[in-house]
């Protein structure tokens, strides 16, 4: 996804140990920037952040995206 003039993309990753749960990755040149975590174990969404000054427009635009896709919560 193109924002801002610059190009992020976005992968899913699946995390059992230590945590458990389904993520979805943001990145530039394949190096993450921010994740969306769905936290099975607490039954909550995380937003963690790998480096400063993301901007607000990554995740308002990566937010729909992770609610559809995360999926819910697993019994």
């Amino acid at each position: 996804m193109l924002i801002n003039g610059i190009e992020y993309g976005i992968q899913f990753a699946s995390d059992i140990n230590p945590r458990d749960g389904l993520g979805l990755e943001c990145c530039i040149n394949n190096v993450p920037i921010l994740e969306i975590f769905r936290d099975d174990e607490n039954k909550r969404y995380v937003v963690n952040l790998f480096q400063q000054d993301v901007p607000l427009e990554v995740l308002e635009a990566l937010i729909p995206t992770a609610r559809a896709e995360l999926g819910d919560f697993v019994p």
